[in-house]
This record gives C-alpha cells, structure tokens and sequence, in this order.
C-alpha cells in the first residue's frame, strides 16, 4: 500500500470519530496515524524535549527521564544497526521485565526491521524453545538471566537463532552482542549517512507483531497482529478517555500482554505522556511514591490489593469510622461536582502517589463495590475488556459517562453480538473492528 493510501486510511479514521454521533466518544482531538512509526516520529516532534520515559539506572535508585528526542534517536540508532546485520523482515524475538530497553527494542523492529516477538518471561525452558521455534525468531534481546538458556537453544540446532542480544549488559562474548554494542554501531552508521532504516517501507497491513496467548488447552496459540491494527486501536481509545501529555503513566503490568503494551506503553506515547516503570510486585507501593503518576493500569487482584491496603492502615490507625463518614459526605457532593477527596483524603490518596487521576482495571471482572469505593476516593476508575486479537481494546467504561456494574462500551466502528451458550450457560461474544 502507498503511503498515500496509507494517509488516506488514517484520515478517514478520523473524520469517522469527528463526525461521530455516538455521545460516548467526547474527545474528538485525535491526530491520524498511519502505523506504529509515523506514531513515534510523529510524537518525537511534537513532544521533542518531554519526558517520554522515566527509568532507573540501578535497583532503587532516583528516576531519570528519557525525553521523545533522545528515545527517538536510540530508536533509529537500533533499527539501523538491526537492518545491517541482515534482519530485514525476520522475526525478533524480547523477552524480560518492562523497561527502556524493551521499548526501544519494540520500536526499533516494528518501524522498519522486521516482526517483532514478545515472549512471557515467566514461560519455562521448554515452552519458550517451542515458540522460539514456532515463531521462527533469528534473533532475540534478553535480560541477562536469560542469557545461558537462549545460549543452549543456538547451540543446540534446534532453533534458527543467529544473534543473542543482552538488553541490559555492555560487554560483548564470542556468540553474544550488547543493545549498547548496537546502539553505537547504529550511531556510526547514521553519521556516515546512512538511511537504510530511516527510509525503510512499511506494510501497514502485514504482521508485523507476533503474539501468544496463554494456552488454556495446551501450548500458547500465535496472534498475528499489524501496524494497522494497533493504529487504529490507539486513534478509536482516546476518544473514550482523556490522556493529557502532562499525565505519567505506572507500567507495572507485564509488557509483553497486549494490554500493558498497546494501552501502559504505546498509547501515552501516542499521547506525548510519560511512562515510568515500576521495579516489580514488590515495589509498587514504593515506586508508586516516588514516581508520582497520574494514570495506572492494572488488573483486580492488584486494585483489590490496593484497596484492602487502604482500608487495613485505617483501621490499624482507628480512623476507619471517620473514613467512611468522609466517604459518605462525598459521594453525595460529587453529585453537585464538589470534591472534597483532594482536601479530605489526601493520606488515602498518597498510597498511590498522591497525583492517580484515572486507575483503568482490565483482565477480568471487579466487584462494582470496590470500583465506586476508588471512585469515592476521588480517583475516576474504569474497566476495559479486550482480546489479543483485538490488539487489545475491544471496550471501555467512558471516563465520563462511566457504564456501572461492570458494562462497557465497545470502541467507535466496532460491532459486537453476544450469544449464549446453552452447554456451558456462559455469555460468548464476538467482535469486528479495524483493529482485528
């Protein structure tokens, strides 16, 4: 497809959400976007000195951030360095805890190099060699953990692994390279001219992500998913809920899920919003603390966690009784649009960090109780639902006009038809969209 043809597609997309009578789609300020690149450059231009990533160089260490123009060169850097190792259109595979170098990796593959392939890092050494092998992966980026399993997988002959790559790490062995060796490599390139990933030619519609899914009937099962597809996810789910490029975003979710991938890390790029990553399970209440975010996906064991967090350190402190009277006050002022949780509950609010606007749960259902108890706290919470098919989003609560007992809305152009199963006396559903 032309890139014109590919503007045209994009440009129709958004003269479908401005013209629009659905009332639940309010925002109407959304930018077309062709594909997962013309997104990133497109973002690095408008949001060139903001921070686009807040990280830690060392294990409890401070946040430093990485502005859009700095995560847009390193981009290009790894792309270009990929595309001269002879990696045009194979498949990459990456693998290990959300962080910068998984990003970067990410984007570099997908605007330019080849199929990307997101692996569980939890799988074990069986299961990840049977979808190294599946999936066809040439080379893969690892954390250095990883390092001696993928080591056996190459030397074994049983993979068409050619290049071991440590995320992390800087030193360099005979049968493994460093992202910091390639960024370098790339630079070099870029300064003698060389364009080879800059200039490269995407296929919108063609796979350009590979994904799987947790197999509940055996192995996990592949997803085939393209530019297009998660283009048009991030243009349809802004218009449901308002992202401000001032929000930062806690990534705390597992990346490699289409859910913390598309909604946790490319739409608050897609956005020019922040996105600051949490050091693991462990650490959430601290990270929380110290980054300070505005926006934070998560699934219901996480929320419910967090909640029952709330309520245990007031109770131990005897204020539980005064809580809940607060709690009352406000859920009847919020109804005349006076929220007295800023002023009242600041000590509730500072588990989250003190600044959480908007808390999104998604992955299974919440009880309704503990979503208008957050919301009681001042903190808009909504549910979405979705696939991996789906890129993920399939539907949303609208951060306004917020559907209660766990209803969402499905996402503009969608169609959904639910049917029920007489067998199983459970509710099915399918679903049609551009992002499928």
């Amino acid at each position: 497809m032309s890139n014109l043809n590919k503007e045209q597609w994009a440009m129709q997309q958004i003269e479908k959400i401005k013209n629009s009578s659905d009332s639940r789609v309010r925002y109407k300020n959304v930018r077309p976007i062709t594909d997962i690149r013309d997104m990133f450059v497109s973002s690095a231009k408008l949001y060139a000195d903001r921070p686009a990533f807040f990280v830690k160089d060392e294990q409890g260490g401070p946040y430093r951030a990485v502005t859009y123009r700095k995560a847009k060169e390193d981009v290009e850097a790894l792309g270009t360095a990929l595309l001269s190792m002879g990696l045009s259109g194979k498949r990459i595979g990456v693998i290990g805890e959300n962080s910068y170098q998984w990003a970067i990796t990410y984007l570099a593959t997908v605007s330019g190099v080849g199929v990307v392939v997101p692996l569980d890092k939890e799988l074990p050494e069986n299961e990840l060699l049977h979808l190294v092998q599946e999936a066809e992966i040439e080379c893969i980026f690892y954390d250095k953990k990883y390092e001696e399993m993928f080591r056996r997988m190459k030397q074994s002959g049983q993979t068409k692994l050619l290049f071991l790559i440590n995320m992390k790490g800087s030193e360099i062995a005979e049968d493994t390279l460093s992202q910091k060796s390639l960024l370098e490599i790339g630079y070099n390139l870029l300064q003698t001219g060389n364009r080879a990933f800059l200039d490269a030619e995407i296929d919108a519609e063609a796979m350009s992500i590979l994904l799987f899914t947790s197999g509940t009937t055996g192995l996990s099962k592949g997803v085939m998913l393209s530019n297009r597809n998660i283009a048009a996810d991030l243009m349809s789910m802004v218009t449901l809920v308002r992202i401000e490029k001032e929000d930062v975003f806690f990534s705390v979710l597992p990346i490699h899920h289409t859910y913390e991938c598309t909604c946790g890390f490319l739409c608050p790029l897609f956005c020019g919003a922040s996105i600051a990553y949490c050091e693991g399970l462990k650490y959430i209440a601290k990270n929380l603390a110290e980054a300070k975010p505005t926006v934070f996906l998560c699934v219901p064991l996480i929320l419910e966690n967090l909640y029952s967090k709330i309520w245990k350190a007031a109770k131990k402190k005897g204020a539980d009784k005064k809580l809940k009277k607060i709690l009352k006050i406000n859920h009847y002022t919020k109804k005349v649009k006076l929220n007295l949780a800023p002023l009242l509950l600041k000590s509730v609010t500072s588990v989250f960090g003190g600044r959480l606007r908007l808390l999104i749960s998604g992955g299974a259902p919440v009880d309704p109780a503990i979503i208008e108890g957050i919301q009681d706290f001042g903190i808009n919470c909504l549910q979405g639902y979705g696939l991996t098919e789906c890129g993920p989003i399939a539907a949303l609560n609208p951060d306004i006009k917020r559907i209660q007992h766990q209803r969402v809305a499905c996402l503009p152009e969608w169609n959904v038809r639910l049917w029920m199963s007489m067998m199983q006396a459970l509710e099915k559903s399918a679903f049609a969209g551009k992002t499928l």
